[in-house]
């Protein structure tokens, strides 16, 4: 089970919709629990996954511009990066322009501008801070929702795959586009010379160093996986 603390600052909306979206995660179980220990270190929304703290601070855009002013913003931030594994300021309700890039609602006491708010959001990235902007209370939700779950996956390694075009038998040991494809990812070779390798051998000129009974014994890979592994090389 997850506890997900959040500030007693926060509004019954709030945690109302928080826990509306989070009932909707099957694959866990969920607690929210009131408790001043978000304010300690930052955050309004605190939880522990995976031996790590992770916890995210929701700023109403209104409040992040007056807490800017006041010096909340800056204690808040030190207090996220001596406590949170990968911090995020969550601002709900986007800035409105005008065509001069001045913000709409001056009635703030600001006179922000576009490239100021550029500005902002550049130096919180800088810090190491994560960003998510939302619209509403509900958006806000969903996002909070959307990181407690992210943060008790195994592992986070979507950005790191390497995509390739798909078409009629791709992924064999005879698809050109896949040997393209392939012999890419070995520094200094781009497309031309990846085809042109592929052409004058009419395959992939590599070889596995180990038979398929050793992949076999590889955490996740298998028999039907390890075959197809072999297969693409031969």
């Amino acid at each position: 089970m997850t506890v997900v603390f959040i500030s007693p600052a926060e509004p019954a909306q709030v945690r109302g919709r928080l826990a509306d979206e989070l009932a909707k995660d099957e694959a866990g179980d969920h607690q929210l629990r009131n408790s001043g220990l978000t304010e300690a270190r930052g955050v309004d929304f605190l939880w522990r996954s995976r031996g790590h703290w992770w916890g995210c601070q929701r700023k109403e855009l209104k409040d992040l511009l007056a807490s800017m002013v006041d010096g909340r913003l800056a204690k808040e931030l030190g207090q996220m990066h001596e406590h949170i594994t990968a911090p995020v300021v969550v601002i709900e309700r986007r800035p409105k322009w005008t065509n001069d890039g001045v913000l709409l609602d001056d009635s703030w006491g600001t006179r922000l501008t576009y490239g100021g708010w550029i500005g902002l959001l550049m130096s919180l990235n800088y810090q190491g801070i994560g960003v998510v902007q939302t619209d509403t209370i509900g958006q806000t939700a969903a996002a909070v929702s959307a990181m407690v779950k992210w943060s008790s996956k195994p592992s986070h390694d979507t950005l790191l795959g390497r995509p390739g075009p798909v078409g009629n038998g791709w992924g064999t040991a005879g698809s050109r586009d896949w040997a393209v494809h392939m012999l890419q990812g070995i520094p200094g070779i781009g497309p031309g010379v990846a085809g042109a390798v592929f052409d004058h051998f009419g395959r992939v000129p590599m070889e596995w160093t180990c038979g398929v009974d050793e992949l076999e014994a590889v955490a996740g890979v298998g028999k039907v996986r390890a075959k197809k592994m072999m297969g693409a090389l031969t």
